[in-house]
């Protein structure tokens, strides 16, 4: 789905730039007579023809294209050397989180202990 969406993207994209640059030339040539007309559109079109075989053309191409060089990477050795570390901390975290749970409840135990003797004291 999201292929289909990046494909529709591209697309979208490239018509909206020809059309924006063809757009610009007629109202170029529109303002303009004779030779200068006659250079503009030349040169313009060179410019547009440029830009459909060049980097820009190019990208395109390839973003359209299904591109063998943006096949999936698999993970790095780091990657799941970094995934072990993470595991590792969250199982310590969570076995803090147990002591502290135990700590807090034998202060309380021991508290109440101590009002309780305190209590019986006086």
């Amino acid at each position: 789905m999201m292929e289909a969406l990046r494909k529709l993207a591209g697309f979208a994209l490239s018509m909206a730039l020809v059309g924006s640059a063809l757009l610009f030339m007629v109202f170029t040539l529109d303002q303009m007579d004779g030779y200068a007309a006659l250079v503009s559109l030349v040169a313009g079109t060179a410019a547009f023809g440029w830009l459909a075989v060049g980097p820009f053309g190019q990208a395109i191409k390839r973003m359209l294209a299904d591109d063998p060089r943006r096949t999936p990477v698999e993970p790095s050795a780091e990657f799941y050397d970094l995934h072990d570390q993470v595991q590792a901390l969250s199982l310590e975290m969570q076995r803090m989180r147990e002591l502290e749970d135990r700590l807090d409840f034998a202060e309380r135990v021991l508290t109440r202990q101590a009002e309780a003797t305190r209590g019986s004291d006086g």
